[in-house]
């Protein structure tokens, strides 16, 4: 569908323009963070006030955008009419329920913010540009150097992109999740007891037990592997420690998110000073194969991601010896 050119005053309220070669560096960059994204979210938030554009990535579903409607705006950041009809040309669908439905998850569905729902084969770059321009235009965002993320997966874990060049909010910013992934098909507890009886049947051990948060643990080889059903949406995260007691410098991170570009079913993620190889997948039903497949693909790389996740330990550790214990 062509886009329809929208002539909203792309100035922040100082007037000054908007470097466009760097918003033009920064789309490209959001749309190599987006497309490295694996059923994760992404919140780009100005740092002073609470405009944002938020995004949810799923294998299943494609992308969910948000753009952040009035319900979450003071009064002094309240778009006017000019900027809701800028947001409609550029083809946001209006807020369908209130954040008090949305939260007790009431009638009618859909999101309390602008959003847009792009398909798989998601089109990245025209994502990145939908962004941009609705920070610039819209929202008047004076420059990149303006915006903060945060980003996480499903469990609540901290995704890291260095690439984007933007400060990462610490603590989060208080967001509305987004709302593209809440969708389960079988019942929850259902699930886990699948989960359980693939682990047993995989392990040859019938004893096997979910432990007090319902996950299960198996052998990977060596190593240690937790398999954990996720409720929403309905899916299965397989999750194996790579190295400990990792600091997380500016290195480490950026050689963390460029192993992460190049893996096609595996995650690494770092969390309270530990690096974890993952994978997730649809369970919406639940195949016994696919757990089979993801536990096999994870036992053949997770020796080796360990060691590439120690050099670079090594690497960022200013020459001296390395914090990330090897597991």
């Amino acid at each position: 569908m062509k886009e329809t050119a929208v002539h909203t005053n792309p100035n922040p309220p100082s007037g000054r323009p908007a470097p466009a070669a760097e918003w033009d560096h920064f789309e490209r960059e959001l749309s190599g963070a987006l497309g490295v994204m694996k059923d994760e979210s992404l919140v780009v938030s100005t740092r002073t006030g609470d405009r944002y554009v938020q995004f949810s990535v799923g294998s299943t579903f494609g992308l969910h955008a948000e753009s952040v409607s009035n319900a979450y705006l003071e009064a002094s950041e309240r778009l006017d009419d000019e900027q809701l009809a800028a947001l409609a040309a550029l083809g946001w669908s209006p807020p369908a329920r209130t954040p008090e439905q949305e939260k007790a998850r009431q009638e009618p569905r859909g999101s309390p913010n602008f959003h847009r729902e792009f398909p798989n084969p998601v089109p990245f770059d025209a994502v990145a540009r939908l962004a941009v321009r609705t920070l610039v235009e819209v929202l008047r965002v004076p420059e990149p150097g303006a915006l903060q993320y945060t980003a996480f997966d499903r469990a609540g874990h901290a995704v890291f992109l260095p690439a984007l060049g933007l400060v990462r909010a610490h603590p989060p910013p208080p967001k509305p999740a987004p709302a593209g992934t809440a969708r389960p098909h079988v019942a929850f507890g259902r699930l886990r007891q699948r989960v359980l009886a693939a682990a047993r049947r995989l392990a040859g051990d019938g004893t096997l037990e979910l432990d007090r948060d319902g996950d299960v643990t198996l052998s990977l080889g060596r190593r240690t592997a937790i398999v954990k059903a996720l409720e929403r949406p309905l899916s299965v995260r397989i999750y194996t420690e790579l190295a400990s007691g990792v600091e997380a410098s500016d290195a480490l991170l950026h050689r963390l998110h460029e192993i992460n570009a190049r893996l096609v079913l595996v995650r690494l993620v770092l969390t309270n000073g530990s690096v974890f190889a993952a994978i997730d997948f649809p369970a919406a039903p639940f195949q016994a194969a696919h757990f089979d497949a993801a536990r096999s693909v994870l036992a053949t790389v997770a020796d080796d991601l360990a060691r590439e996740v120690h050099e670079a330990g090594a690497a960022s550790s200013a020459g001296g010896e390395a914090r990330a214990d090897l597991n």
